[in-house]
């Protein structure tokens, strides 16, 4: 006899077979996934990575290096031109402000022409005087020359006809036709008139002499007379100061109607064709800095210019030493009045050396270490740096010439030994 199932003893339908399987396995496999992602978690806490992209890195490089300290700079003109006050006189008006722009020949100032006009009549009358002084006294002296010329010339021939009367004398005495007597009075006479021949002689050559003195004197006199007339002229046309080159004025007087002396100060012009750096250094650097020194100006962009020193003021103010640095090359385009720049002073420099970018660089139990990127790892490395300037940093010891050095900041990793790199 057949005896009917009971719903417990029914077979299970595929379905449900196969949801039990399901659950079975992934109470097996969510664990282990679970602990694989813990482990791999717990993996990348115990060993950080950085993403490389982000990182900036150099090569290690062989070459030369300048070590310099820096100095903060401003642009100035190489060359400042002073106007001197050509007269005493009184500023009449100011043709021009500070900061204004001029060109060669525009006036600045006008001042009062007054007294040095009628100085300057006064020297032309005297210059007027000399010289008809100077025309007349050639005439006399010509003239004076003249005279005593003909004289020595009537002279010449007196002694000529007393010589022929000397020679027919003798003659006539050699064949008795006159006295001793007669004969002596012919010598004495041609003796007489060559005398005289001779005194005029010396007459007229100092004479001339005396007349060539004194025209020089009058030719000397008359040039310091034209001196100071053209000079009187030349202080006139400078009342009206005029700029003498391309540039901008840097100081004027403070006011108009203010009296003047010759030499005083009537305007400043700054010379934009050149210009010069003046910097300012911590006094601690002093004992480095010196004339001639080699320099390097850097200003917006990163571009570099060169130059020397030319002037350290031994003043010290607030503890800042000033100075002054001449340009290679003057006229760059670039170069604008009070510009700020930053100027870097070479105080060494080595021919070889191992060279690296700058970039930061981690103390680790005081030394200094960076980061050498190896494959996929970065390896701290203990290193000892020597002469550096603002671009680059000696490498004593530590590392080798191309090796990958990380510039950014590793700071946080400091404490490890190597870092990961996706």
């Amino acid at each position: 006899m057949n005896t009917p199932l009971s719903t417990m003893d029914r077979p299970l339908d595929a379905s449900a077979l196969r949801r039990r399987r399901l659950r079975r396995t992934l109470a097996v496999v969510l664990p282990a996934a679970g602990l694989a992602l813990l482990l791999a978690l717990l993996q990348g806490w115990l060993r950080p990575s950085v993403e490389r992209a982000r990182l900036r890195t150099a090569r290690v490089e062989r070459g030369p290096i300048l070590a310099t300290i820096s100095a903060s700079g401003r642009v100035v003109p190489a060359r400042e031109h002073v106007l001197a006050c050509p007269i005493d006189t009184r500023l009449t008006r100011l043709l021009k402000a500070v900061g204004d722009l001029v060109a060669p020949g525009e006036a600045i100032v006008e001042l009062d022409t007054h007294e040095a006009a009628l100085a300057l009549m006064r020297l032309e009358e005297q210059v007027s005087l000399t010289e008809n002084e100077r025309h007349q006294a050639g005439l006399d002296l010509e003239q004076s020359l003249i005279d005593l010329e003909g004289r020595r010339e009537i002279k010449t021939v007196e002694l000529r006809g007393l010589e022929l009367e000397l020679e027919r004398a003798e003659q006539h005495f050699a064949i008795g036709g006159i006295s001793r007597a007669a004969l002596e009075a012919a010598q004495v006479a041609m003796e007489r008139a060559r005398l005289e021949l001779k005194q005029i002689t010396q007459a007229l050559a100092n004479a001339r002499a005396r007349s060539q003195a004194r025209l020089e004197e009058l030719d000397l006199e008359l040039r310091i007379r034209r001196g100071e007339r053209d000079e009187a002229r030349r202080r006139l046309e400078l009342a009206t100061a005029r700029a003498d080159a391309r540039g901008v004025i840097t100081w004027l007087p403070d006011r108009e109607g203010a009296a003047l002396r010759r030499g005083d100060e009537l305007a400043r012009i700054a010379d934009l064709s050149a210009f010069r750096v003046e910097a300012r250094i911590s006094d601690v650097h002093a004992g480095r800095l010196r004339t001639g020194q080699a320099a390097r100006i850097q200003f917006g962009g990163g571009e570099l210019l060169a130059g020397a020193v030319a002037q350290v003021y031994p003043a010290v103010e607030s503890g800042v030493v000033r100075l002054l640095v001449d340009l290679e090359q003057r006229d760059h385009s670039r170069l604008r009045p009070n510009l700020r720049v930053e100027v870097h002073l070479v105080v060494d420099e080595r021919a070889d050396a191992l060279t690296l970018a700058r970039g930061v660089v981690v103390r680790v139990e005081g030394e200094s270490a960076v980061f050498v990127i190896d494959g996929d790892v970065a390896r701290r490395t203990p290193i000892a740096l020597g002469i550096s300037n603002f671009e680059e940093t000696e490498i004593l010891s530590g590392l080798a010439e191309g090796d990958e050095v990380i510039l950014s900041d590793m700071t946080d990793h400091a404490h490890l030994e190597e870092v990961k790199l996706r």
